[in-house]
């Protein structure tokens, strides 16, 4: 399948938390949040999921590192289903993502494979000053309003990955 890839040399750079570091609750943070509102990771996406938000994008591979499940009520939701393998950045990923982020609504995104570089994907789809909120494994979230200087930011990191044709996730590590 078409899809970008992270070079090496640029994974440290990638993996480092922008915007606004939150530990603990977000509920705060998400009401004061612009729409639309995407929310990236399990986590996350379960706090988003309560939030009174109208226009709200939610990205989930349905694995997290801490030992509970993470449950998340999606009446009302449309739901898409992509794949998207660990490490890459599929066309069908960054298409979702700019089709739920332009069009009003409640998104829920289900992802077999992996969500952690579709942060970036949200980010260089969303409108100017909608609110991305992205989880940082053992640190917290991470929330960005989209602003001029921040959308510059998506696409130059967006230059840097390289086009590749991914192989598919293997079904029997998906729990979606």
């Amino acid at each position: 399948m078409p899809a970008l890839a992270l070079p090496y040399q640029h994974r440290r750079d990638f993996s480092k938390p922008r915007g606004v570091v939150v530990r603990g609750d977000l509920s705060g943070y998400l009401e004061e949040a612009t729409e639309p509102l995407t929310c990236v990771g399990d986590v996350v996406s379960r706090y988003c999921s309560e939030a009174s938000k109208e226009h709200l994008v939610l990205v989930i591979d349905g694995k997290t590192r801490r030992s509970h499940k993470v449950s998340i009520y999606i009446e009302g939701f449309q739901v898409m289903r992509i794949t998207n393998p660990p490490g890459y950045l599929t066309l069908e990923a960054i298409k979702a993502l700019c089709k739920a982020e332009a069009s009003p609504g409640r998104w829920l995104i289900l992802v077999r494979g992996e969500e952690d570089m579709l942060a970036l994907a949200a980010l260089s789809c969303m409108p100017w000053r909608g609110t991305l909120v992205y989880g940082v494994p053992s640190v917290g979230a991470t929330i960005i309003r989209a602003s001029t200087a921040i959308l510059r930011e998506a696409q130059s990191r967006f230059l840097l990955l390289r086009p590749v044709l991914a192989e598919a996730p293997d079904e029997a590590n998906n729990t979606l």
